[in-house]
């Protein structure tokens, strides 16, 4: 998408549907690509629309698609830094042993029902009780 021309809707098919629905899609949104740009396409560029907070008539002008290319590219670093940071062989590089290392795939309702919450309660309430009595000298 080098130029930004107007995408709106029209069951003609165009190369710059076709990347709008690409771009679309690689962002997380689930949409066929199919170079037409029919209901359902127009809906869900209303729904990114309305996710970067921009007027959501579901027509992919100038400021749509600068900002569908700047999440895009925001995307892309995030995902590149992901798999970068993978380890070799099992093994994390030396470098990044001592860093919190996430696996990008856990959902994090996934990740909170694996925690034991008495522990975070205890820790919390520790934490409170130091406080306090640090308030009170």
């Amino acid at each position: 998408m080098a130029t930004l021309s107007i995408v709106s809707p029209g069951l003609t098919y165009s190369d710059e549907t076709l990347q709008l629905q690409s771009n679309l899609n690689e962002l997380g949104y689930s949409i066929t690509i199919d170079g037409l740009f029919g209901p359902e396409t127009q809906q869900v560029v209303m729904s990114f629309q309305q996710s970067v907070r921009i007027e959501a008539d579901g027509i992919a002008g100038p400021i749509t698609l600068s900002a569908i290319q700047s999440a895009l590219q925001t995307w892309l670093h995030i995902k590149e830094d992901i798999t970068q940071n993978q380890p070799i062989n099992g093994e994390w590089p030396a470098e990044t042993r001592f860093l919190p290392q996430s696996e990008p795939t856990i959902s994090i309702t996934e990740q909170l029902a694996g925690i034991d919450w008495k522990w975070v309660l205890m820790g919390i309430g520790i934490v409170m009780m130091i406080t306090y009595s640090m308030r009170k000298r």
